[in-house]
């Protein structure tokens, strides 16, 4: 006997499983509208406050032009019974951790390096923006290796800096409301 497939806001029906880290799962997802894949993250919260930090989060990460396309576009978000939900387009490819487990090993030097250097080159967009973005903590699977060799960044985790909870990598200014810049980022 088979499990129920789940269906996250009546459209995307869950392929499996990416990740769940600090409260947000991620999903690879068929969106049963469009036929494509796109990759759904849910926020399991039912504090306004923390929903209302989202929601404007998404807004920001929604208005963002990446042209050097590192940045997966973030397609839809929405306050569910259960939490928060934002939707990313999912490039042919797999997360940063399932590549090196599928190589079996590290990657090449130079193409860590380059590859490495885009995602830097998109973070220091981001400190100029006005607001300035802030980057959550990274993870592995908040990378997708497309099939191109290309890496790209899930927008969840732009999302993740949302909430106002310590972090060992945020700059004490931060938490007491000041605006994110290329020296918090150090």
């Amino acid at each position: 006997m088979s499990l129920p497939e789940r269906i996250i806001q009546g459209r995307y029906r869950v392929i499996y499983a990416i990740d769940e880290h600090a409260g947000v799962a991620v999903f690879c997802c068929r969106d049963d509208h469009s036929g494509g894949l796109v990759y759904v993250a849910e926020w399991t919260t039912t504090d306004a406050t923390t929903q209302q930090q989202l929601a404007q989060r998404a807004e920001q990460v929604g208005t963002i032009s990446d042209p050097s396309g590192v940045l997966l576009p973030l397609l839809a978000h929405a306050t569910t019974e259960t939490g928060y939900m934002a939707v990313c387009s999912a490039p042919g490819g797999h997360d940063l951790s399932q590549t090196v487990r599928m190589r079996n090993g590290a990657m090449a030097p130079a193409e860590v390096t380059t590859q490495s250097t885009r995602l830097l080159s998109l973070i220091d967009a981001l400190n100029r923006t006005q607001p300035a973005v802030y980057l959550g903590t990274p993870i592995p699977t908040d990378i997708v290796v497309a099939d191109d060799g290309l890496w790209k960044l899930m927008p969840f985790v732009l999302m993740r800096g949302a909430t106002t909870q310590a972090s060992p990598y945020r700059a004490p200014e931060l938490m007491l409301g000041g605006t994110p810049s290329a020296t918090s980022d150090v």
